[in-house]
């Protein structure tokens, strides 16, 4: 993961994709209720709900290993994404 996060595409057990952008850090949103499925082993993964209008935009990721690092990070679903909200990257 680099410091402006990273794209990938990601299957549930159910076979939905979600594409997923992970990032160290997000403003306006916060973590609520666990998630029942994870795709990073070690990470307990709690949905990461939107703190204007309470939509669940991506998950939470937390670890209590101290090998795994980042410690934290966010995955922000792009299709639940405003286009103002996704950070610029460049190429």
């Amino acid at each position: 993961m680099s410091n402006e996060g990273c794209l990938g595409a990601y299957v549930d057990p159910q076979g939905h994709v979600f594409e997923i952008m992970t990032v160290h850090t997000v403003n306006g949103l916060f973590p609520f209720e666990e998630y029942g499925f994870n795709w990073f082993p070690g990470y307990t993964c709690r949905n990461a709900l939107c703190g204007r209008c309470g939509y669940r935009v991506g998950w939470h990721f937390t670890t209590t290993n101290e090998i795994l690092r980042p410690g934290t990070f966010w995955g922000l679903e792009i299709l639940q994404m405003a286009e103002e909200q996704i950070p610029q990257m460049e190429l």
